[in-house]
C-alpha cells in the first residue's frame, strides 16, 4: 500500500542566475620535434612556442625552436635559438619578442637571449644578473620580464628585466626557504608561483608577488599532493597548475586558483600519460599542454588544449501556487 503526500507551495516571483564553468582537454597536433622534457615555452601574438630541451635516452640537448598555430593546429619550425643547446631555460614574452635564458647546458649558464618572429631570429641580451642556474621561472607583467628561483644551488631571488634599457633590477626575494621546478602564472598584474621542490622535497605553497609594492604574500597551498617540475599558466582570469611529480610518482591531476576568493578547485585531469617537466601556455580561452617525461623515462610529444567555456543563464519564473504530488512506500 502507497501512501499519498500532497504538497502545497505558493511562489510570488523568483529569479536565479547561474554561472557554469566547464574546462575540457582535446588532443591536438603532435609536436613534431623530438620528445623532450624541461624545454622553454611563451606566446606571441596568438601563437605559442616551445624551444630548447633534452632527451637523455638519446642524449641529446636540444636547441631547435617551434610555433604552433592554434587556428590552423599546425606547428612549424622556425630559426634555432642562438645559444648553447640547454634543457631547464625559462622564458617570457613581451609584447611581440620571446625571451629565453638560463637553463643547463651541461653547465649552469645565465646567457639570455631574444626572439623576433617577424625576422626570425635570436638575438643575444644582457645576461641574467643573478648566478647561473637551471629551473627558474619566468614571466612577464605589463612591459617587464620576471625571472627567479631554480638550481645551482637552491635560489629564492627574483629580478626584472626592462627591454627599453636592456638592463636586469634585483627585487625582493622570496620569504621563505629557496626552490626550483615551481609553476608561475599572472592574475590581476600580479605574479604567483606554485609547487616546486626544496632540499626537502616537493611543495604545495602558493605565494603571490606584487609589483607594485615589491612584496610577497603566501596565499592558499595548492590542493593536490605536493609536487615540482608541473605545467602551469594563466587561463580565463584563473592560475592553471597541475602534472609534476614527487619522488615516487608522476601526476596528471589539475587545478584552478581563484585569486579573487583565494581558493583553489579541481578541474579534469589531463588525459595523457602522467608525467613531469612538461610545458604549456594559454592563448585566449584556450591553454596547451604537452611534452615532458614519466620515471621509465620514457619521453613524449603529445600535445594538448585544455578549453574553458563558460555562460550566464537567466531565468525569470512567476507562479502563484504549484501543487506536487509524492507517493511513497
Amino acid at each position: 500500500m502507497k501512501t499519498k503526500i500532497h504538497l502545497t507551495c505558493s511562489l510570488i516571483f523568483f529569479c536565479f542566475k547561474v554561472f557554469s564553468q566547464q574546462y575540457t582537454w582535446v588532443q591536438k597536433q603532435t609536436f613534431p620535434g623530438t620528445a623532450r622534457y624541461e624545454s622553454a615555452a611563451f606566446t606571441i601574438n596568438g601563437k605559442g612556442y616551445f624551444t630548447t630541451g633534452a632527451n637523455f635516452q638519446l642524449s641529446q640537448y636540444y636547441n631547435d625552436t617551434w610555433e604552433y598555430d592554434p587556428s590552423l593546429n599546425s606547428w612549424t619550425q622556425k630559426a634555432n635559438f642562438s645559444g648553447t643547446s640547454r634543457y631547464g631555460a625559462c622564458a617570457f614574452s613581451i609584447g611581440s619578442f620571446g625571451y629565453a635564458g638560463t637553463g643547463w647546458t651541461p653547465t649552469a649558464t645565465n646567457s639570455f637571449y631574444k626572439y623576433d618572429p617577424t625576422l626570425n631570429v635570436w638575438t643575444s641580451i644582457s645576461n641574467f644578473p643573478g648566478s647561473a642556474r637551471y629551473d627558474a621561472i619566468g614571466c612577464s607583467i605589463g612591459n617587464f620580464g620576471y625571472v627567479g628561483f631554480g638550481y645551482a644551488p637552491l635560489k629564492k631571488d627574483l629580478f626584472r628585466y626592462d627591454p627599453v634599457t636592456n638592463s636586469w633590477s634585483a627585487m625582493t626575494s622570496l620569504p621563505a626557504n629557496e626552490r626550483q621546478s615551481l609553476s608561475t602564472f599572472v592574475l590581476n598584474s600580479k605574479l604567483y608561483i606554485a609547487c616546486g621542490a626544496d632540499n626537502s622535497g616537493g611543495l604545495n605553497e602558493t605565494w603571490e608577488y606584487n609589483p607594485s609594492n615589491n612584496q610577497w604574500t603566501q596565499k592558499a597551498n595548492f590542493p593536490g599532493l605536493p609536487r615540482y617540475a608541473t605545467i602551469g599558466f594563466s587561463l580565463a582570469g584563473k592560475g592553471i597548475v597541475g602534472s609534476g611529480s614527487s619522488t615516487t610518482a608522476c601526476y596528471s591531476d589539475f587545478y584552478a586558483y581563484d585569486a579573487n576568493s583565494n581558493s583553489w578547485c579541481i578541474i579534469p585531469a589531463w588525459p595523457a600519460t602522467a608525467r613531469q617537466a612538461g610545458d604549456g601556455f594559454s592563448i585566449g580561452n584556450s591553454g596547451f599542454a604537452g611534452i615532458g617525461r614519466n620515471f621509465n623515462s620514457q619521453y613524449f610529444n603529445d600535445f594538448w588544449e585544455l578549453n574553458f567555456t563558460s555562460a550566464n543563464f537567466y531565468a525569470n519564473t512567476t507562479c502563484d501556487s504549484a501543487y506536487f504530488t509524492a507517493s511513497f512506500p
